[in-house]
């Protein structure tokens, strides 16, 4: 089991806030999905397929570093790259 959070660092006080967090079903030793995808309205994190988080960010710009963290995790990341979304069909 685990859990994923969409976190912003709170520069007045030094610390990270969750904005959204749930629990996930990870198996251990076992590989899976992770995809976020970022619009231009809301984050969303996105486990085996299934969206577990979203967070409405209200546009708000990046300048500065992002991370996908694994916080007291053994952890490595393969096909890690960044798309743009591809458009929905209508």
């Amino acid at each position: 089991s685990g859990w994923v959070a969409i976190t912003v660092w709170q520069q007045d006080n030094g610390k990270w806030a969750d904005n959204v967090y749930a629990k996930v079903e990870i198996a251990t030793g076992k590989p899976f999905d992770f995809r976020v995808e970022v619009t231009a309205a809301e984050i969303r994190a996105i486990v085996d397929g299934t969206q577990r988080v979203a967070w409405a960010h209200g546009g708000r710009e990046m300048h500065t570093r992002w991370d996908v963290g694994a916080n007291d995790r053994v952890v490595w990341l393969e096909g890690l790259k960044a798309e743009p979304l591809v458009p929905a069909k209508k």
